[in-house]
């Protein structure tokens, strides 16, 4: 089969290779089916879909990873994962992602010490009282808390 971009108009643009994509079922058995398709410049990408543990998961492979990138479909969830070093689990969660919104803003709502002050940035940490620095501490570990609870 050989696949063309739909999204492609009259002006196509110089970085985008319009030329088509030979896409093949190479392997398609009782447990899973894996797809190849090999790009005009020749590199190639795979698909693999399975049933695994209940999900039905479509593992992406590209030509730079050994690992591929996991999307995970149950019943009432989407979560996208990888073994790819230095990449973090993505969930497709709206709750979730109000959640992390919220931390977010109110991480950077949060002041900087130079922001409160005009003059000598040092001297006004050192008289930071005991009061405040129990505030900043009691507001940090609220925010390690929210924090954890996005990360369940």
């Amino acid at each position: 089969m050989i696949m063309h971009d739909w999204r492609l108009h009259e002006e196509i643009s110089s970085d985008i290779d319009a030329r088509p994509w030979d896409v093949l079922v190479k392997e398609a058995t009782a447990t899973s089916y894996r797809i190849e398709a090999t790009c005009p410049d020749r590199t190639e990408r795979q698909l693999w879909l399975e049933i695994q543990d209940g999900n039905l998961v479509v593992h992406a492979y590209d030509p730079e990873h050994e690992e591929p990138v996991n999307l995970r479909i149950s019943r009432t969830d989407i979560t996208v994962d990888t073994e790819r070093e230095g990449q973090a689990l993505r969930r497709a969660d709206k709750k979730r992602f109000a959640a992390m919104q919220a931390f977010v803003r109110q991480m950077s709502a949060m002041s900087l010490p130079e922001e409160e002050t005009t003059g000598d940035l040092d001297e006004f940490i050192a008289d930071l009282d005991e009061e405040r620095l129990f505030g900043a501490y009691h507001t940090f570990m609220y925010m390690i808390r929210s924090a954890r609870e996005i990360e369940k």
